[in-house]
């Protein structure tokens, strides 16, 4: 969710992507995109997966698959409406990542 006038500076933004994996202490992913237009101050979209519920672990595996996501950006301000959809892709390397995260996770005890 954003204020309008910060959706509409950013109707065609660059959009980075990056997963990291960490086992330990939890397993977890920390999903961050980046919205980065050369004007303005860069929107940072982290999230955070745990990543020994099969939830989220097929969360991942579809990334894996779909090779892309799209972002549904919400005005901030009532009705909360969906004004702008971004369509992220996901880099190889990355895709591979992602891969490696679900299958690690999968071989930790619980």
């Amino acid at each position: 969710m954003l204020p309008t006038p910060a959706i509409q500076k950013r109707l065609h933004p660059q959009i980075h992507n990056r997963f990291i994996f960490l086992s330990s202490p939890h397993p977890m992913l920390l999903w961050v995109t980046l919205l980065y237009t050369p004007e303005i101050e860069p929107k940072w979209l982290p999230c955070y997966l745990d990543m020994q519920s099969s939830h989220n672990r097929q969360i991942v595996t579809s990334l894996v698959n779909n090779k892309s996501y799209p972002l549904i950006i919400f005005t901030l301000e009532p009705p909360h409406s969906c004004i702008h959809i971004l369509n992220s892709e996901i880099d190889p390397n990355q895709q591979q990542k992602l891969k490696l995260s679900v299958e690690q996770s999968q071989k930790l005890p619980l």
